[in-house]
């Protein structure tokens, strides 16, 4: 009895453990994608051609259905639209919703054809890790570095967002730009509050001077 108590409060500390690396890690990732958004961006057609290359040789080698690795694909290429906005991801977009609905229903299927035709438990590991959750993880980790890029995308008429702009790299106060601009530049104050001062009533040529520092 006392054997099987002290299995159990070892089991408990090990998945604790556990967690707490898996947390570090993510924690890792997101911190070397904030800061290496360019070779992040570049590295998204890898994951991407990833998961798709292995439905397609599923398909080709082991008898995967047909019905499952087009729908695969089709939400892979949702995913692939999705990272094209990176690191400006909007979640609400119509690619980001069609994701997250794609992301469960592609789970679901999975489920599915899992329940009806029996594999071994490694693979069908191997195929949820590279087929289903792979894309999906990499979006969630990107996700963070969103709130820390400087708006520094020039719109039309020199606005800092999607709005009309006076031409200074502010947007108007009164459109929808202006309204993007100070959201973005709240959240990234928030998060470096050592820049404030320091572009303070800067034009865009110098926001891209401190954002580069």
């Amino acid at each position: 009895m006392f054997l099987t108590l002290l299995s159990w409060a070892v089991a408990f500390t090990l998945i604790c453990l556990l967690t707490l690396c898996l947390a570090c890690g993510l924690y890792f990732l997101g911190e070397l994608m904030e800061e290496q958004t360019v070779l992040a961006k570049k590295s998204f057609p890898i994951v991407t051609g990833l998961s798709c290359g292995t439905l397609v040789s599923l398909w080709l080698f082991e008898g995967f259905p047909a019905w499952l690795v087009i729908f695969g694909l089709l939400v892979n290429a949702v995913y692939r639209q999705v990272l094209l906005q990176f690191p400006n991801i909007v979640y609400t977009s119509p690619a980001f919703l069609l994701g997250c609905v794609g992301v469960v229903a592609h789970q679901y299927l999975s489920f599915k054809y899992m329940d009806e035709v029996w594999m071994p438990f490694g693979e069908s590991l191997a195929y949820f890790t590279l087929c289903v959750w792979l894309a999906p993880f990499v979006i969630v980790i990107s996700l963070s570095a969103n709130i820390h890029v400087l708006p520094t995308d020039l719109g039309a008429g020199g606005d800092l967002g999607n709005g009309a702009g006076n031409g200074n790299g502010v947007g108007s106060s009164g459109g929808g730009g202006g309204r993007w601009w100070r959201r973005r530049w709240s959240a990234y104050f928030a998060a470096h509050p050592a820049r404030r001062n320091h572009t303070a009533g800067c034009g865009p040529e110098r926001l891209r001077e401190a954002h580069g520092q």
